[in-house]
């Protein structure tokens, strides 16, 4: 017997490119048929399984419909246990984040409002590549253990987005 999974779940494939449309669809389906306020009249039983079915569907759903958590996900059921592995980034990248944090200091402390801005372009530019690289590493290579140090970059490159953009409503408040 197979182990059920977020993926498996919602019939989907266990590939990181999946239609978010179709995955959505599929949760509100799913979610009407579970939905414990459907068993209000059943038995403790049954209430408390829908309460549960209800629980792992959005948990698979909020998972599954964030990039970053679906590709942590794939990683883990093919082995990769980020709580254990050190997965480290290159030096350029330490490098690069460095230069990063640097700029938003700067820029926020000279109230440079199209500096943070376009420092936000670049960042987005940065973890629209790496999101393509990882459905290549995924879907296609299953490097699971080169898709884990991209995932942590990406980690960091979310942190970083941020902040930029934290200071950039501070800015113009």
């Amino acid at each position: 017997m197979q182990h059920l999974n977020y993926f498996s779940t919602f019939g989907l494939p266990i590939l990181f490119s999946i239609d978010q449309d179709d995955l959505e669809k599929k949760w509100r389906n799913l979610s009407c048929i579970i939905h414990p306020d459907r068993y209000v009249d059943s038995d403790d039983i049954d209430r408390k399984a829908s309460i549960e079915m209800a629980s792992f569907l959005n948990k698979a759903y909020k998972i599954l419909k964030d990039p970053i958590l679906r590709a942590s996900y794939i990683c883990e059921i093919n082995g990769i246990d980020f709580e254990k592995k050190f997965n480290a980034s290159s030096v350029v990248f330490l490098e690069q984040q460095l230069i990063w944090r640097e700029s938003i200091d700067s820029f926020s402390s000279s109230k440079n409002l199209d500096g943070l801005k376009k420092l936000e372009i670049v960042l987005c530019k940065e973890r629209d590549e790496r999101l393509e690289t990882l459905s290549v590493l995924l879907d296609h290579s299953s490097d699971y253990i080169n898709a884990s140090v991209l995932i942590n970059d990406l980690k960091f490159i979310d942190k970083i987005f941020n902040d930029v953009t934290e200071k950039i409503l501070f800015l113009c408040d």
